[in-house]
């Protein structure tokens, strides 16, 4: 039996890649997700945090590890496994994820997505701009749009503001009129 789940919490450790003996590497993410909710006064109060660790292996540890930084908040699928161990305390469990996917929660900010080529023992680089052959998988070129992107004729560009902040208000469009 295998139970996905997707988390949104934040980053709580610094990703770092550990190398095996068999030359291969993983890396830990520790995710906290805390449960927000209105009280009867309508104030927002904290729930319980819970922590996930997430293990990822090979291209995808090298990924994270460069990717995501302590403190940013992300969003983590996996499958759910319960990880037991015996301490000084007595038997321990852990939530674990065996990390599918993680990224970055892109409600609570922008990112930026470069892809990577990998090269046999070289670890990987920025993948040039345009470079598909990298890529047997990647889309097409996109065709230079930059006419697309140009107001419409009929439109009055001084009535168009152009420092406007992304989801501001600039009023109803109204046709120039001739």
């Amino acid at each position: 039996m295998s139970s996905t789940i997707t988390v949104r919490g934040w980053v709580g450790n610094k990703p770092t890649l550990t190398r095996t003996a068999n030359d291969r590497v993983f890396t830990t993410v520790r995710v906290a997700s805390t449960h927000r909710y209105r009280d009867s006064r309508n104030e927002w109060v904290d729930g319980d945090t819970q922590w996930f660790s997430a293990v990822f292996w090979d291209d995808a540890a090298e990924n994270v590890a460069r990717s995501v930084r302590q403190g940013e908040p992300v969003v983590l699928t996996g499958r759910l496994v319960l990880e037991r161990w015996d301490s000084e305390e007595g038997p321990r469990s852990s939530l674990g994820v065996r990390g599918a996917t993680l990224g970055h929660d892109l409600t609570r900010g922008i990112a930026q997505f470069t892809r990577c080529v990998r090269t046999a023992g070289a670890g990987f680089e920025p993948a040039p701009p345009g470079d598909r052959a990298a890529d047997p998988f990647a889309t097409p070129e996109t065709p230079d749009v930059s006419e697309q992107d140009a107001p419409p004729a009929d439109v009055d560009e001084a009535a168009l503001d152009a420092s406007a902040e992304v989801g501001e208000e600039l009023g109803a469009y109204e046709p120039a009129t001739a």
